[in-house]
């Protein structure tokens, strides 16, 4: 599949304003041109990164591919679809079609403006009938499948608008970590505070003061006969013990074990990019659905 060259140029999901809103930097936070740029760049990364793994992109995108074509039991298939003329457009969730452009190789004789070569080609109108727009299933009507063998034609682009309704809470924090830098106008953009706790323990430290007193105790008893007159004398010493109780306060800092399945997040495991795996691991776009 080769993207063609002529498609608009992309504008990210999440402008420059809505970063600077979501992510809360002071309004006396000035943006150098350089700044901004970074900025783009990395929100235009983060629509990428969600439509590699999503399979669709998160606001209506202006898309374009094309796809080679070939020819079987008289009818015109694409290259990369299904026994059944079917194709699987690379991004699901299809509002409009856009265009549809059949592609004749060109001849060698310098036909073309941009010179003769391999890469000459000439143009002709088509139509898709879109099976499912979520998925993103979509085939030739059988007339022009026929007018394609017909005409011998190579190639098919595709222009269509793809997107759900905008995720900017998400995207906006996990663009910020494709920034160079964690902090930009004072302001930690990784906001990872959710994953780390502070304790404090309080508990009573009990020290002793100790007092030794001695004192002597006597015991006399008397018998009926010289054998069992006796008098006995015990001296034992004992310790008074004194408690002063103060109050002992820890503060520890704790962080969050990452859950085991949090691993298989392809971006990492700070907070925003957790956030948005998570997010779309059960909406995903995995496989083009039977008709």
């Amino acid at each position: 599949m080769a993207i063609c060259v002529s498609c608009p140029e992309q504008e990210p999901s999440v402008s420059v304003a809505q970063f600077r809103q979501l992510m809360r930097l002071p309004a006396t936070c000035v943006l150098s041109a350089d700044a901004e740029s970074e900025i783009t760049r990395a929100l235009l990364r983060a629509d990428a990164e969600f439509a590699h793994y999503a399979k669709y992109w998160p606001a209506p995108t202006s898309v374009c591919e094309e796809h080679d074509l070939y020819f079987k039991s008289g009818r015109c298939r694409f290259d990369c679809g299904d026994d059944r003329g079917r194709l699987v457009l690379s991004y699901g969730k299809v509002s409009s079609i856009d265009g549809v452009e059949f592609l004749e190789r060109g001849s060698q004789s310098g036909s073309c403006s941009d010179g003769p070569g391999p890469e000459c080609w000439t143009e002709s109108k088509g139509a898709l009938c879109v099976l499912n727009g979520d998925y993103g299933l979509v085939e030739l009507a059988r007339w022009q499948s026929t007018e394609c063998v017909n005409y011998g034609l190579d190639r098919i682009r595709i222009r269509y608008t793809s997107g759900d309704c905008g995720y900017p809470d998400l995207l906006a924090p996990f663009a910020a970590t494709f920034l160079p830098a964690p902090v930009l106008c004072g302001v930690d953009l990784r906001r990872d505070a959710w994953d780390r706790w502070v304790l404090t323990d309080t508990s009573n430290e009990v020290r002793d003061q100790t007092t030794d007193v001695d004192f002597s105790e006597s015991i006399s008893r008397s018998g009926a006969t010289n054998a069992n007159n006796w008098s006995q004398s015990t001296s034992r010493n004992t310790n008074t013990v004194e408690h002063e109780v103060t109050d002992l306060v820890k503060t520890k800092e704790y962080r969050r074990e990452p859950d085991k399945r949090d691993w298989n997040c392809p971006w990492g495991l700070q907070p925003a990019q957790l956030n948005l795996w998570r997010f779309l691991r059960g909406r995903r776009r995995m496989r083009a659905i039977r008709v």
